[in-house]
């Protein structure tokens, strides 16, 4: 452990993206906020990802950095290091380690500097020989846990957290589509890579039969503009379809309300969990070695034992044994609704 000398440190944490690792990135500032309460805690992230970190409690400066340009994307990242250098921050956390992060955070000299080590080599094993070098790995939120604990913190096992506006009536938007809490079940069929996504028609299937064990159950259809169509294309009754007719917060608020949110491994999702809902996921491509495994008590996880995954960190590689449809997301709807059945 490191003896730090500050109980009041200025603390700098660093995550540019992406949608569900900067959620489960929120283990940081609530850790850092428990072990150091008079500290003064900036977040570093992409504009787009505003609503992620914009409320919680436990961040005291925002800084969003807006990449329009590629050709300015340098001189913005020197402005930033040029603010960093001025702040002098005690601690620094560089919890995405790229590029970016790197130009903006080398050559300072802090009390503390850590930095993520993504696992590249040891992925490549994996995904490419099937060889397993992760098998330590827990969750994405302890991984980022394991780079403040030097500081003899303690992981409270509460997993990732997501804030809500204080000032806007999220309940207002339960009344306004005749939503009951835990009286609906919100599922999010799409994601951002098609490698992620199950068959359309299954989601059909389970609807069907969820209406038959459960006729008065509303079933919530959440996605972004991109889900569009493929949402459409689900039938059957007592859907409530609000895709892209929601901002991020409102989805996940939605999610959170629900008697189950079902979907897979896609930000939304990991929201919804983050911010107190119960969740189903099915893990493909991806796995508890990229991270993508949940982090709280009641998470429900489908995922099959096959000697070809994971395969992908995020899931956008090709299926190198696809003969017609991903084996590793070849669910039924019989077999999902047989372990949902109990809990809707």
């Amino acid at each position: 452990m490191i003896k730090f000398s500050h109980t009041s440190p200025k603390i700098l944490i660093i995550r540019f993206s992406s949608f569900g690792d900067i959620i489960k990135s929120s283990v940081l500032p609530r850790l850092l906020k428990t072990r150091f309460p008079g500290s003064s805690i900036t977040f570093i992230t992409k504009s787009n990802f505003k609503e992620l970190i914009e409320y919680n409690t436990n961040i005291d400066h925002k800084i969003y950095f807006d990449r329009k340009n590629l050709c300015l994307d340098p001189l913005r990242l020197l402005s930033l290091r040029k603010l960093i250098l001025k702040e002098q921050y005690d601690i620094i956390i560089d919890a995405h380690s790229n590029l970016r992060s790197r130009i903006i955070s080398s050559f300072i000299n802090p009390s503390f500097h850590a930095r993520y080590s993504k696992p590249r080599f040891r992925r490549a094993l994996l995904f490419l020989l099937n060889i397993n070098l992760l098998s330590n790995v827990k969750t994405l939120e302890y991984e980022f846990y394991k780079l403040i604990k030097p500081l003899d913190i303690k992981y409270d096992e509460n997993g990732a957290d997501l804030f809500f506006n204080p000032n806007f009536n999220y309940t207002g938007i339960l009344k306004k589509h005749t939503l009951l809490e835990n009286n609906y079940i919100c599922l999010v069929p799409g994601a951002a890579w098609p490698g992620k996504q199950l068959n359309k028609a299954v989601y059909t299937e389970l609807i069907s039969m969820i209406n038959s064990h459960k006729s008065n159950l509303k079933i919530v259809l959440l996605g972004g503009e991109k889900e569009i169509k493929g949402n459409n294309s689900i039938t059957g009754s007592n859907i409530i379809n609000l895709t892209n007719k929601l901002n991020l917060l409102e989805s996940i608020f939605i999610a959170s309300k629900s008697t189950l949110t079902i979907g897979s491994d896609t930000g939304l999702i990991h929201g919804a969990e983050a911010a107190g809902g119960k969740i189903a996921v099915f893990l493909g491509p991806t796995s508890r070695e990229t991270g993508a495994l949940p982090s709280k008590k009641g998470s429900i996880v489908f995922e099959k034992k096959l000697f070809c995954r994971p395969c992908s960190k995020n899931g956008s590689a090709p299926c190198l044994w696809k003969f017609g449809k991903r084996p590793c997301l070849n669910f039924s709807a019989l077999e999902i609704f047989s372990v949902i059945k109990n809990i809707i």
